[in-house]
């Protein structure tokens, strides 16, 4: 077909989504990893960097440009989450900001340790080891096989053991499975004993009702290219007297909190991300509620097929599958063939080629977690990328068995 031919392809004829990258011969569904760019946020991007030269730390005409555009930015990023705009600060992403976060708040209480969860994202479980190896008192609640944390059993592990921890660490959307965690039931118990809260939330926004105020934490990361927005930018939330200190030191950037010259084409990338995530996340929650209980249903049709994430209490978007006899990195390659892009686990990981290690920690032997297969939908995924997915499944795991029987 040639290049300017009329599409019949809906993700090419659909309002908003005419103008996105897309190979044609291509079905996405690491949506975990990185959601495709939205337009609004490409055409941010672009009208950004006209905005260039320009500091946001300068006092002439150039500088007060920019400092709009990052305004306007924080100000749509504050709305999507609940927060206000004064506790935005933007930053290189979640793992930054996750960084940030903890060590910050550790600097404050001058002394304690951190209780997290064996939920946690890699950013957060390494960031942890290092700490313990600088001699801070990490603590890690368990998780059960869906990778679900119990919200009573958190809180007793932050205040069992003298002292009791500085910081608690839960986060909000397991990246793997997509188990949503307890964070506001163990949050008020949490800051009632003078401990400081935080969520990793990169999963969360535009999926799931978000209310940092309501949810009623100190501090939470939030990620861009989860939602639809450029890699390579995210943001601290923190809330108005949190018991936090700069990690780096007093900056003149972000108020004082984060230094270094902001990205303005990627803050702004992200600002028109969150407006368009705000608005379409009712219409996106119930077409990915759709299209989940269609893959789960052709997961679970094949002969050997588990859905490994919780039926409830979890992102919608979200299918953790596993077939019996098919290793994970054997069907991402063979879907990969196919044109169907999927994941064996976090993106900060999957090059390890090692098991999802929240299903370890949730009791699954190393076997059985090698064959996790992370199916996560976007925003853009049509129905035809679901069914184009759902067609081939039961071809390649066929094709696995017998290539592995026969090897």
């Amino acid at each position: 077909m040639p290049e300017d031919a009329p599409s019949d392809d809906p993700r090419l004829t659909q309002p908003g989504r005419a103008d996105r990258p897309l190979d044609r011969d291509e079905a996405y569904f690491d949506g975990n990893a990185g959601m495709p760019l939205r337009p609004e946020a490409r055409d941010a991007i672009v009208a950004a960097l006209s905005l260039l030269p320009g500091n946001a730390s300068a006092a002439h005409g150039a500088g007060r440009r920019v400092r709009r555009a990052i305004s306007e930015a924080r100000e749509a990023v504050a709305a999507l989450v609940g927060a206000a705009p004064r506790e935005v600060v933007f930053t290189s992403g979640a793992a930054e900001a996750n960084a940030a976060a903890l060590r910050g708040a550790l600097a404050a209480a001058r002394g304690g340790g951190v209780v997290t969860s064996r939920a946690e994202h890699p950013s957060v479980l390494r960031l942890c080891e290092r700490l313990e190896q600088e001699g801070v008192d990490v603590r890690y609640a368990p998780v059960d096989r869906h990778g679900s944390v119990n919200a009573d059993e958190f809180v007793a592990l932050a205040v069992a053991q003298a002292p009791v921890s500085a910081v608690a660490s839960l986060v909000f959307a397991q990246s793997v499975t997509g188990a949503l965690q307890p964070v506001a039931r163990a949050t008020d118990a949490l800051r009632a004993r003078g401990i400081t809260v935080h969520t990793d939330a990169a999963q969360a926004p535009g999926r799931v009702a978000l209310d940092f105020q309501a949810l009623g934490v100190d501090l939470m990361s939030v990620s861009a290219q989860k939602l639809g927005g450029p890699p390579g930018v995210g943001a601290l939330v923190i809330r108005d007297g949190a018991r936090w200190v700069p990690p780096n030191g007093a900056t003149s950037q972000e108020g004082g909190r984060r230094p270094g010259t902001e990205a303005v084409p990627l803050i702004a990338g992200f600002g028109a991300a969150a407006r368009a995530a705000a608005a379409d996340r009712e219409s996106y929650a119930g077409r990915a509620r759709a299209h989940a209980d269609r893959i789960r249903a052709a997961v679970t049709n094949i002969p050997g097929g588990d859905v490994l994430s919780p039926a409830d209490e979890s992102l919608g978007n979200t299918i953790l599958a596993a077939f019996d006899g098919c290793p994970g990195d054997a069907m991402l390659a063979a879907l990969d063939a196919r044109g169907v892009r999927v994941s064996t686990g976090t993106a900060c990981s999957s090059f390890a080629r090692v098991p999802a290690e929240v299903l370890v920690y949730g009791g699954r032997t190393t076997h059985e977690a090698a064959r996790a297969v992370r199916i996560s939908t976007s925003w853009s995924t049509s129905t035809d990328d679901v069914e184009r997915l759902c067609a081939v499944l039961a071809e390649v795991v066929r094709t696995v068995r017998v290539a592995l029987a026969t090897s």
